[in-house]
């Protein structure tokens, strides 16, 4: 059986984990590269009925960290320490792809997804566009591409000549745009204060939510691990949101 020291190592030059935001947690989180796998599972998230459905010593490879933040105690009780315990019962491993996956492969998948050739600025894709536009003519195109999301608008009812583009949850990098003349920033869980701060800078938001903007993370990967000569098995995860 393959080890997982070897799909890790190819991970990393697929998109290096050094790549990472500083505040990530991308890599390998659960299992040693000495361990042995049956079998890749690709998800977005490492969730209870996707873990529930493993088979046993599979190598599940998510985008989100089941891991993210310090563990004080393991109460199996709670998350993720009830997750990350079932885990480790069915000796399954785990591998995260997050933000340095963003900025090699997802953002730009992403841009293309919802029509937009776009150039890397700082793990932004950034995209001039033909012809002028508004907010709302610009969220009715995406709207085409992405029927099932829900678009937020924040509309500076200033004419849009570029857009911003970060999977996610990435309004964070608008800061890192010095031009942001016409700009309209696309991106997920958009908050109140920073539509508000947007506005003070004249820039346009479209969330198109979280989930909907990366839902689409194991397709992009499978599609390159193919190529590899990997066999990846996509396990969907759900949006954990709806609407009224």
């Amino acid at each position: 059986m393959p080890k997982i020291a070897t799909i890790l190592d190819t991970l990393n030059q697929i998109s290096p984990f050094d790549r990472q935001e500083s505040w990530d947690n991308s890599g390998l989180l659960i299992g040693s590269r000495e361990d042995e796998y049956d079998q890749i599972i690709l998800a977005l998230e490492a969730d209870y009925k996707i873990i529930e459905n493993l088979k046993p010593k599979s190598l599940l490879i998510t985008h989100h960290p089941l891991i993210f933040k310090s563990l004080k105690s393991f109460d199996t009780t709670s998350y993720p320490a009830n997750l990350i315990a079932k885990l480790i019962q069915k000796q399954c491993s785990h591998i995260a792809m997050h933000t340095n996956f963003d900025s090699t492969h997802l953002n730009e998948a992403f841009a293309q997804k919802i029509g937009f050739e776009s150039n890397d600025f700082h793990g932004i894709r950034l995209a001039k566009l033909k012809a002028p536009t508004t907010t709302i003519e610009l969220a009715k195109n995406i709207k085409k591409a992405m029927p099932s999301s829900t678009i937020k608008i924040t509309d500076a009812n200033k004419e849009i000549t570029q857009v911003g583009i970060v999977c996610g949850s990435g309004l964070s990098l608008l800061s890192d745009i010095e031009d942001k003349k016409g700009l309209c920033f696309i991106s997920g869980d958009l908050k109140y204060h920073e539509a508000m701060a947007a506005l003070s800078m004249g820039v346009s938001i479209l969330d198109v939510g979280h989930y909907d903007s990366e839902c689409h993370f194991a397709e992009v990967l499978q599609r390159i691990l193919q190529k590899m000569g990997y066999k990846a098995i996509i396990a969907q995860s759900k949006n954990p949101f709806y609407y009224l």
